[in-house]
This record gives structure tokens, sequence and C-alpha cells, in this order.
């Protein structure tokens, strides 16, 4: 690394967190508890904006960064975020306690709306899940906007911004929810995120569901987001979208392109055309079938059994490799939604065997840590063994776990990995977690990142020698 453009980011990056980190001490001991109260918070958001817009554009599009300037950066941007949140929240419960004035509720909702959203994107760049109830809270935000019929009000956030609508700042943060980020760069989630909001805009959410209009819909009552209307039992909980005009902006953006005109910045034209494909009535691809796979040609490098893969999870979440880049890669042969296909030397993976837990990171996007189980193990000539792999998730969060006994946790702590609900595969959330700390029944403390829930172990998926992958109900949130 050129030393002259690592003292560069480095400066650029101190005068960029310094006043974020200030902001971040002065939110410690801010109240709300009154109207001026909530004008110096909306003060202190609107002064920090600017700095939180270029501290993401900086990270999304710098690759020189240290392992800990890149820790402070995430940590910075998203506790930014998240702690005006918990603000805006805490005004929330002052409205409703008639402390402050209910005419501020549509601004109210709307930038809670926004910071959570701003929030959540912090967490993509990582290709991070959002929390246990995330969903559920955003949902419960929109449903207060519908109910007191302010939805669609137009709301100034920042002087210096077009008025938005809590309604769009919901379906955004909803369409994003839905999009396959792993596939996109963080440059691309960032661009993909500003461009939904007056792509938002132009749509609107229905209680009644039309078939020949609408194509997603999301369940207030569901710790999810929206996603695409194929098999419904419509429930007065559902609210219902078409994308039809997203599709028509895209298709004019790329026809543009076609002739030789700007494009969207920073969206390229695949990019656009997948997201047409997505959103479009008449252009839809479904996703292929499990047992459909496409050739590549492609190396990872792969850790084994649950407490490797723990580490490499936690790694992620730090932009950080565990794995040993010089060690015996893997060729990747074949590949579909669910799995993929891989040649290796057995001589070299003396560790392989059928229920194996790996995680794998492809050379071309590392950033990325997934998860799967060996499945198939056929002899090759040469030594070479020609592996199948069931892919469990793409998105992962580290945990640290403890059980509970009487609501109370033990001393003893043990690493595992939350998988977020899968729609396409009808699993809810779930944890990877060591065979010799699995105890039906017993309830545990999950901590992913500062935040901790108490969940109960449901039906368990899978008990290999050395991990178990349990379904989990989570019961709310603990300190």
């Amino acid at each position: 690394m050129d030393p002259h453009l690592n003292q560069s980011a480095s400066a650029t990056i101190e005068t960029l967190l310094t006043p974020i980190e200030q902001a971040l001490q002065q939110l410690q001991t801010l109240g709300v508890t009154s109207t001026a109260g909530l004008q110096q918070l909306v003060a202190l958001d609107t002064a920090t904006k600017a700095y939180a817009q270029a501290l993401a554009d900086f990270y999304v599009d710098t690759r020189r960064f240290t392992t800990e300037e890149e820790s402070r950066m995430w940590t910075a941007g998203h506790d930014l975020h998240e702690q005006l949140s918990t603000k805006y929240t805490l005004g929330l419960h002052d409205l409703a306690d008639g402390i402050i004035p209910t005419a501020e509720a549509p601004a109210l909702v709307a930038r809670l709306l926004f910071q959570r959203g701003r929030a959540a994107l912090w967490d993509y760049f990582r290709y991070l899940p959002t929390p246990p109830i995330w969903w559920l809270e955003t949902h419960k935000l929109y449903a207060f906007a519908e109910r007191e019929r302010f939805a669609d009000h137009p709301v100034i956030l920042y002087a210096d911004e077009a008025p938005s609508t809590c309604a769009a700042l919901y379906l955004q943060i909803l369409l994003l929810g839905t999009l396959n980020r792993t596939n996109m760069s963080k440059r691309q989630i960032e661009n993909v995120y500003h461009w939904l909001l007056p792509w938002a805009s132009q749509i609107t959410l229905d209680r009644q569901f039309n078939e020949n209009i609408h194509l997603y819909y999301v369940n207030l009552e569901e710790d999810r987001s929206g996603r695409r209307i194929r098999n419904l039992d419509p429930t007065p909980a559902c609210r219902y979208w078409s994308t039809e005009p997203m599709a028509r902006e895209i298709a004019r953006a790329l026809d543009h392109i076609e002739q030789g005109a700007p494009q969207f910045t920073g969206l390229e034209p695949k990019l656009l055309r997948d997201l047409y494909s997505e959103w479009s009535r008449n252009d839809y691809k479904r996703q292929r079938r499990r047992d459909e796979r496409i050739e590549i040609q492609e190396y990872a490098c792969v850790a084994h059994g649950i407490y490797a893969v723990c580490q490499e999870v936690q790694a992620q979440s730090a932009d950080n490799v565990l794995m040993d880049q010089n060690s015996e890669l893997w060729k990747i042969e074949n590949e579909s939604g669910y799995g993929l296909g891989a040649t290796l030397n057995a001589t070299l993976n003396t560790w392989l065997k059928i229920g194996r837990l790996i995680a794998l990171r492809k050379e071309h996007n590392k950033d990325i840590c997934t998860i799967g189980v060996v499945r198939s193990i056929k002899q090759q000539d040469a030594g070479k063994v020609r592996v199948g792999i069931e892919i469990l998730s793409h998105v992962t969060s580290y945990a640290t776990l403890q059980e509970l006994h009487d609501g109370v946790p033990t001393e003893h702590r043990f690493p595992g990995v939350f998988l977020p609900s899968d729609e396409s595969r009808r699993l809810a959330s779930s944890l990877l977690i060591p065979a010799l700390e699995y105890h039906s029944g017993v309830e545990l403390r999950l901590r992913l990142g500062r935040t901790a829930y108490r969940v109960r172990p449901r039906q368990t998926l899978e008990h290999q020698d050395d991990w178990v992958w349990t379904e989990i109900e989570v019961l709310g949130k603990v300190a």
C-alpha cells in the first residue's frame, strides 16, 4: 500500500469521524422530554447529516482501510443512525404521553423511519441481516402512521431535500429488503437505496388485494420484509403494492442509456436490467429450481467445523478474513441458489465427511461468508474428490449465547451463527450452535452486536456430531 495514500485516507477518516463521534457523545445525554428537547434532537440530526452521508460514501468507495479503521468507521456510521432512532423512539413515547404535541407525529415518525433505514443500510454494507424483531418494529411505525391518517402527508425532513412521506420512506425500506444484496457491491447498495425513495413515492400501499395489479405484499404481523406474491392467503394485516411504476422508470433509463444519454449515477446497465427483471410483471425471472445448476469456474477458500465457522462469521462482521489464503483452494464448478459442486484434493482435506459444516469465501467476493453443509462425496481420479454442498445461507450474523435459568443468564458463554428467515425455503429464523451446548427446551440469551434477545429453540432441523441447526422463537429483547 502506498504510505501517502494511507495517510490521506487516515486524515479523511478523522475529518469525517470527529463530528460524528462528538454527536454520539451528545446523544448520550440529550433528553427528549419536551418540544424543546425534540427540537435539539432534530438540530443535532440535521447538523450531522452531511457528515454521515460523506462517511457512507467514503466507506463504500475506499478499499484501503486497516481493520481498526474499518471497524471504527462502521461502528460510528451504524451507531449514529441507531442512536438517533432510539432517541426518536423516546420522542414517540412522549407523544403518546402528551408531553410532545400530536402535531409533531408525522415528522417524528418520518424521521424515525429514515434513521432506521440508514441503520439497516450499514448492516447491509457488511452483508448482515436485520436483527430479530426489527421488521416488526418498523411495521408498527407505518401502521401507526396509517391509523392516524398521516402516512401520505408530505414531511420536510431536511431543508435541502424535497418533502417525503412516511409511506414512501417505509416502502423504500421494504423494497431494499426484498433485493438479493449479496450480488451487489457496497456502492451499488448505497446507490439503489437513494434511487428507491423517488421510485417509492410513485407507489401506494393497498389494503385490498388485486391479482391483476399487485406483485408484492407485506404482512404487518410478521418479522420479515415484503415479498413477491405467490401462494397468498390475504389477511387484514397484509398490504399490497405494484412495482410497475418503478419498472417503467428503469425501462425509460435503459432506453436513454442505449441512445447514449447519461445513466443513473452508479447504476450500471446490468444492475438496472436485474432490477427491471425483478420488478416487472412481464419480465420477472423466477429463481432456478433447487436441482438446476449453472457451470462456473471459480476458486474458494474453506473453513470447517462449528467453531471455525463461527469465527469466520464473526470476522465477516468486522470485514476481516481469517481463512488461510495460502491453503489449497476448492475449485467451484457448478452452482445453484441452494448448492454448489466443487473438486478438491482428498489428501489435503482429510477432515472431509458427509454432514461437515463449512464456511466458504469465493475469490471474487471475500466479503461474503457462505455457510454450507457437505452432502455428497464422490471419488475421482488422481486423489481428487467431487463434493456436493448444500448452502444454508449467504446472510449470517455472529451470535453470543448464554442459557437462561428462571430468566437469569449463566456465566458460561458460547458462540453461534444466526440465520434469518428464508421465505423461499419456508424457514423461520434459526441458529447454528455447537452440539455440546445444545439442550432441548432451554431458553437462551442471544446477543447480536449490542442487542440481546430471549429466544426459545423450536424444531431441530439437523443434528450432526459437532453442530445443531434449530429454529428459534424470539420472545423479546433483554438487557
